[in-house]
């Protein structure tokens, strides 16, 4: 697994966030607490200029750590789950 993402969840397990209680409805609600903070940061301009781009793109990055994490915490690899969409993407881009 890769050391960065294993590394950010030992960071958010010594930070107490994530423990042996933790639960899939406990990431799932992170999850949307993180993906309302994205869409609270991503305001745009009439000519669809995104005003805050760090900001959202921390936020973006939010998100997915609490996917990686998730699935560290069910003992998966995230690298191997993203390898599995990224052939079923290339697979449905052939059709």
């Amino acid at each position: 697994m890769n050391q960065l993402l294993q590394e950010n969840y030992q960071a958010v397990v010594n930070r107490g966030l994530i423990t042996k209680e933790t639960t899939d409805l406990n990431f799932l609600n992170k999850l949307k607490s993180e993906t309302v903070e994205a869409q609270l940061e991503f305001p745009i301009t009439t000519d669809n200029v995104i005003l805050n781009k760090e900001r959202l793109f921390e936020e973006i990055a939010d998100c997915m750590n609490v996917c990686n994490n998730w699935l560290i915490h069910r003992g998966q690899d995230p690298e191997y789950w993203l390898t599995v969409v990224l052939k079923k993407n290339k697979k449905r881009a052939k059709k």
